[in-house]
């Protein structure tokens, strides 16, 4: 549709929109950023659960390690259906993470 309708060109910019409600794994800083600013403005009347702590991860340890510590949030609590895309990203934050620890 972004493509058809939008006429949006840039792959990067696809890539994110593709992937901005469940990450995927090989994402990129762009996958990323799209995906978290998503988690950060949801469509509910309170504030998420999860923001306090996503927000202090985005700013001491960046992009990546919040949207694992959203993924990880989302699989503890809430999720109802299980995206093999939000699977395989979370599997590959999880080994990026520890290798870093």
């Amino acid at each position: 549709m972004a493509k058809r309708v939008f006429q949006i060109k840039d792959v990067q910019v696809l890539s994110a929109i593709a992937c901005h409600t469940t990450l995927k794994s090989q994402a990129t800083p762009m996958d990323y950023c799209l995906f978290i600013a998503d988690k950060i403005k949801w469509d509910r009347p309170a504030q998420p659960p999860y923001l306090k702590q996503v927000m202090a991860t985005l700013e001491q340890e960046g992009l990546a390690k919040s949207c694992y510590c959203y993924l990880e949030w989302l699989f503890q609590h809430d999720i109802q259906v299980v995206h093999p895309w939000a699977k395989a990203a979370l599997e590959q934050l999880r080994v990026i993470s520890q290798n870093e620890a």
